[in-house]
């Protein structure tokens, strides 16, 4: 296989999401051309970026949004205010489409609301750990640290040869229908110039400094994301933790361990 290594869109339409009631303190609403939700907290702003298939709701409707709360209340520590901003169900961020429009007119309009923070933080899920390397990427200096779970990062290029596909397939034991979509799909989010604009590992290797990073994926990912988060987060120093035996967006309590630990770090 060809070293080059790709970030993909995934649909992910179960697996991510679990049933939950949406917090009291949640408001949502409309902005210019995206919709958001914000669960208020501390100074700190938490901004999360959802799945594909999922929406501006998601965080509310995750188990792992009370388990953040409870972790951080049992120890005493600030829960940080929560914004979830949405294009749609399916949406990327990348150079000249998508970007520039959550930098320049999504985070002005929520934080015209909520307050400039004192800390923000960044946690994409999926999709939303493509685009939040995008973010963290070209913005670094925004952010005071990053969450990737279950990233959709792997090693192989949207325009791979078939025989390389076959092998990623094989190496990775990722299950060969989801992988042949999502090339598909990738092929329509992206074109070989847009691609090579935005091919995260490149950018990570033009960038110089990042904030803290954690980086998370399960090691029997059905899309064959493994290899990718793990050589992802070394490629940008993160701290990287391996689910043994886990699928596709497998979350665990480790995620709020680090956040809670970047409270008190002040990261």
């Amino acid at each position: 296989m060809k070293p080059f290594l790709a970030i993909f869109i995934v649909l992910l339409y179960s697996g991510c999401v679990h049933p939950n009631e949406r917090s009291a303190n949640s408001k949502c609403g409309r902005g210019p051309g995206f919709d958001y939700c914000i669960q208020r907290g501390s100074d700190t702003v938490l901004y999360y970026l959802h799945g594909a298939g999922q929406s501006h709701r998601s965080w509310g409707k995750w188990s792992v949004a009370r388990n953040l709360e409870k972790d951080f209340q049992k120890n005493g520590v600030a829960v940080p205010t929560v914004v979830s901003i949405s294009f749609g169900e399916y949406w990327i961020l990348k150079k000249g489409d998508g970007l520039e429009r959550f930098v320049e007119k999504a985070i002005p309009y929520i934080e015209n609301r909520i307050g400039v923070p004192e800390k923000r933080w960044l946690w994409g899920l999926s999709m939303g750990g493509f685009n939040a390397t995008q973010l963290l990427l070209r913005h670094p200096n925004m952010w005071s640290t990053a969450v990737l779970s279950c990233p959709a990062i792997t090693g192989l290029s949207p325009y791979a040869a078939k025989e390389d596909i076959q092998e990623f397939i094989a190496a990775s034991g990722a299950e060969p229908r989801k992988v042949r979509w999502m090339l598909s799909f990738s092929r329509k989010a992206f074109s070989e110039r847009e691609w090579s604009e935005n091919e995260p590992f490149a950018l990570a290797a033009n960038t110089s400094s990042l904030p803290p990073v954690f980086v998370e994926c399960g090691d029997k990912d059905e899309y064959g994301f493994f290899e990718g988060a793990q050589r992802f987060a070394s490629a940008v120093g993160a701290e990287f933790n391996p689910v043994v035996g886990g699928g596709h967006c497998v979350v665990t309590h480790a995620i709020a361990r680090y956040l809670r630990r970047a409270a008190t770090s002040g990261s």
